[in-house]
């Protein structure tokens, strides 16, 4: 018994084939006693035939059973490419057996029906783009144009880009992207393949022309590969040594912690464009980016369980209650800070951070406990008299460097 692929076919044939009649005309055209007056007769017979399979196409798709129109589509969509790249063999150069006369009128009918063919397809592809296969490889003429566009493109690119302040690394990824396209030219170049190389292309020139020379665009380039998951293992690579790099001048647990969830926010609400991507037999850059960080996190989150289950050692614990003792008033230990804040001595970057961690371990000569909001006004607000104490004390600490 015939099985369900068999049938499939049986009914694909039984509800017809779209291009019969243009195959029959080019066969015509390639009988070597045709005539120049014929093969104006089938250029213009073909031009007619093209309009009239796009005005009646979506109409025979209609009398389809709904689970073959997928099929259908897809059955017409390769006969085209086929047809195309047939044509395409017959170059005004390898047709020496046409005569002088119609040679010119033969090489004009090749270009007119390949242009007809490809009009047809991009029709199909427009109008059926749910039923059109994307991992297809283009048909040749087509691969040629993309590929001297994409030349074209790669060394614009590279030029626009180069004016911003771009992570090197990070460029190369971009540029390589383009770069690696270009060197393997008989690779399986599909419709997917050709969407997205063009879209990262324009998508990357478009940023450049919207930014003013000079200013940094990591973040900007960064949204854009995740927006056409570009989920290639260096870039992967890539986003985890930033985020890496980010957490290792994170001092404490809590923080890293708070920066991965942040950055898990990011990727998660992240929009992906529907049908994009570089590696169809890879998970999205997404979900590899969002395990990732998920990863991170738990283990993390382990790190800390088991720190507070076991607690170091005695002699290495310090008591609940112990705080650094400053014969200063708050004032004085405010502006202190502050001086060792601005000068870089402290780097810490979050001020109010730093404010919060010093009132609940420092205490002052006047004060057994500094509250957040008094330490965060005189902070900012230094009185005369108060610099000038703490000059002093500064002076104090130099003079005994320079005796010991």
């Amino acid at each position: 018994m015939p099985n369900q692929h068999q049938k499939g076919n049986e009914y694909l044939i039984s509800m017809g084939y779209e291009f019969q009649y243009i195959e029959t005309l080019m066969r015509k055209a390639f009988d070597s006693n045709a005539s120049k007056e014929e093969l104006l007769q089938i250029r213009n017979a073909i031009a007619e035939e093209v309009e009239r399979i796009k005005s009646t196409f979506a109409l025979k798709i209609l009398s389809i059973e709904q689970n073959q129109v997928e099929r259908f589509v897809q059955y017409h969509q390769r006969a085209l490419i086929n047809l195309l790249n047939n044509l395409h063999k017959f170059s005004a150069t390898s047709i020496e057996e046409q005569s002088i006369n119609i040679g010119s009128t033969f090489n004009e009918l090749i270009k007119f029906a390949c242009d007809q063919l490809e009009e047809l397809l991009r029709f199909i592809q427009n109008h059926f783009h749910n039923h059109f296969d994307l991992d297809v490889c283009v048909p040749e003429l087509v691969k040629e144009r993309v590929l001297k566009a994409l030349k074209e493109s790669s060394i614009l690119l590279e030029g626009n880009l180069s004016k911003f302040e771009i992570n090197q690394a990070l460029l190369s990824i971009c540029i390589n992207a383009v770069t690696d396209f270009l060197k393997e030219p008989d690779l399986k170049i599909t419709y997917r393949k050709v969407n997205w190389i063009k879209e990262l292309i324009a998508e990357l020139l478009q940023l450049g022309e919207a930014s003013p020379e000079g200013t940094s665009l990591n973040a900007e380039v960064q949204k854009v590969l995740l927006h056409l998951n570009y989920n290639s293992t260096a870039y992967l690579k890539y986003c985890t040594y930033i985020i890496n790099r980010e957490l290792s001048v994170t001092e404490t647990l809590t923080g890293k912690l708070e920066k991965l969830a942040f950055h898990y926010k990011v990727v998660n609400q992240s929009i992906v464009k529907p049908d994009f991507v570089f590696n169809l037999s890879s998970p999205s850059l997404k979900e590899q980016l969002s395990e990732w960080i998920l990863e991170e996190i738990q283990f993390l989150e382990r790190k800390q369980q088991l720190n507070e289950a076991f607690p170091s050692p005695a002699e290495e614990q310090v008591k609940k209650d112990f705080k650094l003792v400053f014969d200063m008033s708050v004032s004085q230990f405010a502006y202190f800070i502050k001086t060792l804040t601005e000068t870089g001595v402290i780097q810490n970057k979050n001020v109010s951070e730093l404010i919060r961690f010093l009132a609940k371990f420092v205490k002052t000569k006047r004060s057994e406990n500094i509250s957040y909001e008094s330490f965060r006004i005189k902070y900012y607000n230094a009185e005369d008299n108060t610099k000038g104490a703490v000059r002093n004390l500064l002076h104090t600490a130099i003079g005994y460097i320079n005796n010991n």
